[in-house]
This record gives C-alpha cells, sequence and structure tokens, in this order.
C-alpha cells in the first residue's frame, strides 16, 4: 500500500483546474496516471478528499463534477481497478436530522453531477441525539457525542443491498465498526429468525413458489415476503442465515423437474425435496410476482 500525505507532497494540488475553455485536467493529472501505471497490478485507488483535488467549482458548477468524475472513471477503465473518492457531506440544515438513504443522498455536496457520475456512492451520517441513545441503549453503552453513526448504500448502478448499517465509533481506534448484526441478535434472537426462515421456506415451496439462495428469487431479493424481522435486513444476514440453515440441513437445494441444477430450496420432505414439487404461476399469496 502507498500512502502519500499531502504535506509531504508539497500540500494539496489539482487535477482538475478551471481554464477559459472550461475545466481542464492538470499536469499533476497526468503525472499521477503515469505513476500508476508504473505499478504492476493496482486494484484501489483513493483520493481524500476530492475537494483538495479538485480547484473548480463542482458545487455548483454540473459540468465541473462531470469532467472531474469522467476523468476517476476513466482512471478506473484504464488500470481495471476501482477509484475510490471520499467527499463531504453539505454543512447546515441540509445534513441534520437524515432518517433515510434517500436523504443522505441529497445532502452528499455540491453539483448532483458529482453522484450521478460515479458507479456507486455509500453515504455515513451521524445519528441525531435520540436516535443515538436508542442504539447505545440497546448495546448498553453510554451514548457520547460522535460516537453513532448509520450508513447506506445511496447509488447504485447494479444490485446493490441499500439497507441501512449502523456502526459505532471504537473509542481505542476511532474507526466505525458495523452493528447490525449485534442489534439484530438483540432484537430478535437467531434462533427465532431461523425457525422463522425456514416456515416460510417450506411454506413457499408448498405454495409452488419456492426460493432460491440468489437471484430473482433469492431469499433477500424477495425478503418482504417473509415476516417483518427480515425487511430491513442487509444482504449478507439474511445469506447467512439461510447458509446456517443449509449447513445445518434444516433446508436442502434442490431440483425440480425439466432442470438439472439443484437450486430450489425446500426442507426435507417437502415436495421439492421428494421430487414432485410443482412450480405455479402468477402472484404468490396475493403480494409478490413469481418469474
Amino acid at each position: 500500500m502507498f500512502i502519500i500525505p499531502l504535506p509531504n507532497a508539497g500540500g494539496p494540488f489539482a487535477i482538475v483546474q478551471d481554464s477559459r475553455d472550461g475545466p481542464t485536467a492538470t499536469p499533476e493529472w497526468h503525472a499521477i496516471r503515469k505513476q500508476l501505471n508504473s505499478i504492476h497490478n493496482v486494484k484501489l485507488v483513493v483520493f481524500d478528499p476530492l475537494a483538495s483535488f479538485v480547484h473548480a467549482d463542482i458545487n455548483a458548477d454540473p459540468a465541473a463534477g462531470a469532467f472531474a468524475t469522467g476523468m476517476l472513471a476513466s482512471l478506473a477503465t484504464e488500470l481495471n481497478a476501482t477509484v475510490i473518492v471520499c467527499h463531504h457531506m453539505a454543512k447546515g440544515s441540509a445534513r441534520d436530522g437524515i432518517k433515510t438513504p434517500e436523504q443522505a443522498r441529497h445532502a452528499i455536496r455540491g453539483t448532483t453531477a458529482i453522484v450521478d457520475g460515479m458507479r456507486g456512492a455509500f453515504a455515513f451520517w451521524q445519528l441525531d441525539e435520540t436516535d443515538g441513545r436508542k442504539i447505545c441503549k440497546k448495546l448498553k453503552m453510554n451514548y457520547e457525542r460522535n460516537v453513532a453513526y448509520a450508513g447506506a448504500v445511496v447509488k447504485s448502478n447494479g444490485p446493490a443491498d441499500r439497507g441501512v448499517r449502523i456502526f459505532i465509533r471504537n473509542k481505542e481506534t476511532g474507526l466505525l465498526e458495523y452493528r447490525n448484526r449485534d442489534l439484530l441478535e438483540i432484537t430478535t434472537p437467531t434462533a427465532m429468525l431461523l425457525e422463522k426462515m425456514t416456515h416460510t421456506i417450506a411454506a413457499r415451496a408448498v405454495e409452488g413458489y419456492p426460493y432460491t439462495s440468489t437471484g430473482m428469487n433469492g431469499v433477500w431479493e424477495l425478503r418482504h415476503t417473509f415476516t417483518t424481522e427480515f425487511h430491513t435486513l442487509p444482504k449478507n444476514s439474511v445469506r447467512d442465515l439461510l447458509q446456517q440453515l443449509l449447513n445445518d440441513g434444516k433446508v436442502r437445494k434442490c431440483v425440480s423437474k425439466g432442470s438439472q441444477s439443484a437450486k430450489w430450496l425446500d426442507i426435507p420432505g417437502g415436495p421439492f425435496d421428494r421430487g414432485d414439487g410443482q412450480h405455479m404461476h402468477g402472484s404468490a399469496s396475493d403480494r409478490d410476482r413469481y418469474s
């Protein structure tokens, strides 16, 4: 890993700057590209923060935002690597009282061209005192300012888990640590979630609308067909629960008629496990469309 603190490199420098003809790339940008291309097998490049590298009005000028993000996208393609930029939320009322990922997206500082030009954006925001105290109480810890945060994917060009994640700052390291699983275990014990998931998988198989692990009929993709505890769970949490059921043999992947792949979920002894399950068409339980 190569970390270059800007003070050690002569201070902040621009990779984009304004000119008479609009935003343009700087000689420093071309030098960075050349250096990165000289490193074998680059996988990740991070610019932190974006404002230190763009000396153009990305706060108000969509052309400047689009130009800067276009340059970064080209770099990612050229290197076949991921390029991440850190950017600030707007100060003042725009970031106060954020409750949803949609509000967080609107609070990202600057022109909307910045978010629009990225393939994905993940936003962090500090929980207000009321919500922060509730979270800390559940985790049996004392509430302090700057300790409780939320985060979510607020833009993605592909499939993504858009659920809200809760983070608590580690006092020793300063890192924000993911705590959704701890909160889930407190509010709904894992054993109960596993039992409810098993019951729903079994019922859907009997109805002729079995789940799969992933894809259009995946347990997370159709989480709204489970009980409400599952509706806001992150993708990894839902799939971890399913994997535990598979590991324990309480749920199996089955082959259905006309198929050669074992992908349909059922419980031992269920219709798809026996090999006589029938796929139905139309709406399942009048709530969701089976494809």
